[in-house]
This record gives C-alpha cells, sequence and structure tokens, in this order.
C-alpha cells in the first residue's frame, strides 16, 4: 500500500521542479488591433463576418484581383466572408473604390505627385467602440491600370489586411512572408493570420 503513496510523491515533487516553459506569442509590431481610430489611423473591423462592395468604377482587373484576395488571403483566415453586397448600407465593412486621386490624404501624396507617394489606403470611416464599423479602400486608377496581375493581388491583400488590424511589419516580422511588406507576397504570413484569428 505504501508504493503508491511513494510514487505518487515522486510525481508531485517532479512536477513542481519542472522548469516553466515559455508560451511563445506573436510579435504585435505587425498589429493595429483595436484604436478607436477613424480615416488617418489603422483600426480593425468590429466583427469576423466582413461584408463587402466593390463599386462599378473598379477595373476589371482589380476587381479581380480583389476577388483574388478575399478567396486566397482573408478566407485563409478566422474571417467569415459575406456573400457581396450589391450596394453598400451603414452595416457595409468594406467599400473598395478606385478613381484618379490627386494632391494629399492624411499627409500622405498621391500617386503622380513628388516625393514618398502612397497607391492606395484603408480609411476607417466610423466606430463600433473602438473597432471600426466601416472602411472604405481607395485606389488610384494612374497607378493601377499600369500594374502585373500580381501586383494588384498583392495590393488588394495589403489594403484588405489593414482592415483586419494589420500594420507594415517591422524588421523581424516576417517581412518576406507577408503581402503587409513584400510586394511579390499574395497572401499573410503566419504571424498575421495568427493575430487575425486570435481576434476574430
Amino acid at each position: 500500500m505504501s508504493k503508491p503513496k511513494t510514487k505518487l510523491a515522486i510525481l508531485i515533487v517532479a512536477a513542481l521542479i519542472m522548469p516553466t516553459i515559455p508560451v511563445i506569442t506573436a510579435s504585435a509590431g505587425n498589429w493595429y488591433g483595436a484604436t478607436g481610430n477613424v480615416t488617418c489611423g489603422g483600426n480593425m473591423q468590429d466583427n469576423n463576418d466582413m461584408t463587402y462592395h466593390r463599386t462599378s468604377g473598379l477595373s476589371s482587373e482589380l476587381f479581380s484581383a480583389y476577388t483574388y484576395a478575399l478567396t486566397n488571403a482573408v478566407l485563409s483566415t478566422d474571417i467569415d466572408l459575406q456573400p457581396e453586397q450589391s450596394s453598400p448600407d451603414d452595416n457595409t465593412d468594406v467599400v473598395m473604390q478606385e478613381a484618379n486621386y490627386t494632391g494629399t490624404w492624411c499627409g500622405h501624396t498621391w500617386h503622380g505627385g513628388s516625393g514618398t507617394v502612397i497607391v492606395g489606403y484603408a480609411s476607417c470611416e466610423s466606430l463600433s467602440g473602438s473597432k471600426c464599423q466601416s472602411f472604405n479602400i481607395f485606389t488610384d486608377q494612374s497607378w493601377e491600370v499600369n500594374q502585373t496581375t500580381t501586383s494588384r493581388r498583392n495590393h488588394a491583400c495589403h489594403e484588405l489586411g489593414h482592415t483586419l488590424g494589420l500594420i507594415h511589419p517591422g524588421s523581424d516580422e516576417d517581412q518576406d512572408s507577408s503581402c503587409l511588406y513584400n510586394t511579390s507576397e499574395l497572401d499573410y504570413s503566419d504571424r498575421d493570420k495568427e493575430h487575425i484569428n486570435d481576434n476574430y
């Protein structure tokens, strides 16, 4: 009868002296999260059911690029992609549009201007608590018309990533494998997906 007690005591002692293994979590360097920011700030959409609308102003090539990004990047996460809405309403999460933009937006110069320019922007238009209820994604058409299929797909993946709370990754943040950094990538890095899946 004393043997089982001895074994149990040994197991308890062993459990108490075993070193704690640290839990490795994703770095926050590629994550906006819920910031409560609108227009010029980063944020994440307010739920995991993504509703979206592509305006008639999109070129057929960019329309197809968004189809690719939604199917191959967004659907590879825990986001539940809803059927496309024929017209946007107050509950539409993302509206994708395109035009020849000029001047500046949130302190950045649009394509065609001088210095460091932008070709697209994901803008949070309204909040639900600290998260974004509705986004507009703007793409500059004067840039888009001269791009390759890969470049358009990367752009669509990139801007949709911003609506899901992703930021441009820092120097140690899977730069080679994220469309938020590498212009030839068409998907999110494992760390990008970890942030999305942990928060939706």
